[in-house]
């Protein structure tokens, strides 16, 4: 658990608190349920194609820990939108993924822009089904 100006967070409620907001806020938005796996995106704006990502530290890292973290996490659950493809298409249906936003309490270093500009390139090279050409990773805090 991590101390917040919005008070103490965790993964599952950072991703409760998230989720209610995009549910509030798109009457397209699908929560993605993690069960019987991840697929790589805790939900999506079907009318949008906005695909979102939430993370939360389980500790109060050092600035280069959090970083590490953050980057590895954007790493492994963009790989999945690979791994993924067949099963997304069947819960997308037509909507093209236009954006990924990862969403975090804190921003640990703005590198973490520049690792995503690199996850963009790779995920435009593997042309998938479901993403489209213009393809963005956002980086975004509370």
């Amino acid at each position: 658990m991590i101390q917040t100006d919005i008070g103490p967070l965790d993964g599952n409620s950072w991703e409760s608190l998230i989720q209610l907001v995009f549910k509030k806020k798109h009457d397209t938005y699908q929560e993605m349920i993690a069960s019987p796996g991840d697929l790589g995106i805790e939900g999506v704006v079907l009318l949008d194609g906005i695909a979102i990502q939430c993370y939360c530290p389980n500790e109060d890292y050092d600035t280069k820990t959090l970083y590490q973290k953050q980057r590895d996490k954007i790493t492994k659950d963009i790989g999945k939108l690979s791994i993924n493809e067949k099963e997304l298409v069947k819960h997308l249906g037509d909507c093209i993924i236009r954006q990924w936003i990862f969403i975090t309490p804190r921003i640990a270093k703005h590198e973490i822009h520049a690792h995503a500009r690199i996850q963009e390139k790779n995920v435009k090279e593997k042309k998938l089904e479901f993403i489209s050409d213009d393809f963005q990773i956002l980086i975004k805090d509370r």
